[in-house]
């Protein structure tokens, strides 16, 4: 970036405002993206994964940790981006989030990143069928312990700047579920929820599914290992329940009815502080129960979100606060994206986290740094005391004779000068101390810190 603003004639452009405008500039930095590192234990529990209808209804088949690492990638895409940014992952995170319990983790996630890379699904477009992967690339960066993602560009309509036709659920009941059907169920269901029931085709539900010709043949076992196993995996790990019925043709089954309900004790569970929110707002409980019965509870959560986004002077205005909100609510069923106010508070607060987390890392450094000098001018000080005052001479004949010119002159004035001082005991670190001991990089590694140098030359935490 540096470069680039020192070159702002290539752009031609004349001030720095009109640079970062420049819409060439936009695409070129782009073009050349430097991945986001993103610390995947941020993602808290209104953490949202927006998709288009169209992907829900698509045709793959992921097992569950491959779900969970698609579903995690598009909880981090910003609803207000105009294209796919990439993402740099810490490899123990990933590991840790989708519950690798290997012990070779890394191996193993290479194994199944691998495999994910070549997964397809197809998606149905107005015009013909697109086959099309989920990712077009993933990097390890071995030396640092991070994972980039990228997403294929085809993607784009079905994943940002979506204005209808969507779906939006909480990634943390993708993350609960166990069963490799379980979330494709949850997805289809959640696009239906505010209506209360689906009707699918089991043709169609078992393409959905990619479940192929040769698995559960007969309909008692795709009921067995299917709809039963992923109906206790959902009401046990999400806010959604369903039953379901069997429509026959003749005497066999061809489509079930999916019957959804609300589970409303995970949702009060989950959800307390959502629910204490809204009372703070004067909503009575008989509100929020038909508030929470006509949208989802994501919904009613980036309403409030959007709600407390707004300036403290234009919520000091608001009279009723609870009709406000009432106000702000969506028809029964739709879904909302995050207001601009909300989106650049958030910004805001992710920048004060970033700087915060940089001081702390900073003031660690410090602290590290400080303790490497005392341990190794301790060290130092001890070996000199252990000498006679002859080799003492000796060694500061040496110094001077390998020093500088203006160092030597500052030396007839005596070695405790500072300018004299310092770089002798440079010189002293090297005939007493091991290379190790003077390395701060593997003096952070024994403390179980990870250290490196930047572009600049300085030490970085990492």
């Amino acid at each position: 970036m540096r470069n680039l603003i020192n070159n702002m004639s290539m752009f031609n452009v004349n001030s720095y405002e009109q640079f970062i405008d420049n819409s060439y500039l936009r695409f070129y930095i782009e073009s050349n993206l430097i991945y986001k590192e993103v610390n995947l234990p941020d993602l808290d529990d209104k953490s949202l994964i927006i998709k288009s209808n169209k992907i829900i209804e698509a045709r793959y088949k992921l097992n569950a940790i491959e779900t969970k690492i698609i579903m995690i990638l598009i909880s981090l895409i910003n609803r207000d981006d105009s294209d796919f940014k990439g993402y740099k992952l810490k490899v123990k995170d990933v590991a840790n989030l989708i519950g690798l319990k290997s012990t070779n983790k890394y191996s193993r996630l290479k194994e199944i990143t691998r495999r994910l890379v070549r997964k397809e699904l197809e998606i149905q477009e107005d015009d013909g069928l697109l086959q099309v992967s989920w990712l077009s690339s993933t990097k390890y960066y071995d030396n640092e312990g991070l994972i980039k993602f990228s997403f294929d560009p085809l993607l784009k309509p079905y994943l940002l700047e979506l204005k209808g036709n969507f779906t939006s659920y909480l990634l943390r009941n993708i993350l609960s579920l166990d069963n490799e059907h379980s979330p494709r169920i949850y997805a289809l269901l959640k696009q239906y929820e505010s209506i209360g029931k689906r009707n699918i085709a089991i043709k169609e539900l078992r393409v959905i599914l990619g479940i192929k010709d040769s698995q559960y043949k007969l309909y008692g076992d795709f009921k067995r290992y299917v709809l039963k196993v992923s109906q206790k995996d959902i009401e046990r790990n999400t806010d959604i329940k369903f039953d379901f019925k069997e429509a026959k043709t003749g005497r066999k089954v061809t489509s079930i009815i999916f019957l959804i309900h609300p589970n409303v004790k995970a949702i009060e569970q989950n959800n307390k502080k959502l629910l204490d929110d809204l009372k703070y707002l004067g909503l009575k409980n008989k509100d929020i129960n038909s508030i929470l019965k006509d949208h989802k509870t994501e919904v009613v959560q980036q309403v409030l979100d959007n709600y407390y986004a707004q300036t403290e002077e234009k919520l000091k205005q608001i009279e009723n606060p609870a009709g406000f909100f009432l106000s702000m609510l969506p028809d029964s069923g739709e879904a909302i994206q995050p207001s601009k106010a909300y989106l650049k508070k958030k910004k805001t607060e992710k920048n004060l986290e970033i700087k915060e987390t940089e001081m702390e890392k900073k003031h660690l450094l410090d602290n590290l740094f400080n303790e490497f000098l005392d341990i190794r001018d301790k060290k130092r000080e001890k070996a000199i005391k252990n000498i006679s005052d002859d080799e003492l001479a000796m060694l500061k004949d040496e110094f001077l004779e390998e020093t500088s010119d203006f160092i030597r002159g500052q030396a007839k004035f005596g070695f405790d000068r500072q300018c004299v001082q310092s770089p002798f005991k440079s010189f002293l670190n090297k005939k007493f101390l091991e290379p190790d001991e003077m390395d701060f990089i593997k003096f952070g590694e024994k403390k179980g810190y990870k250290i490196k140098k930047n572009s600049y030359n300085e030490y970085v935490l990492i």
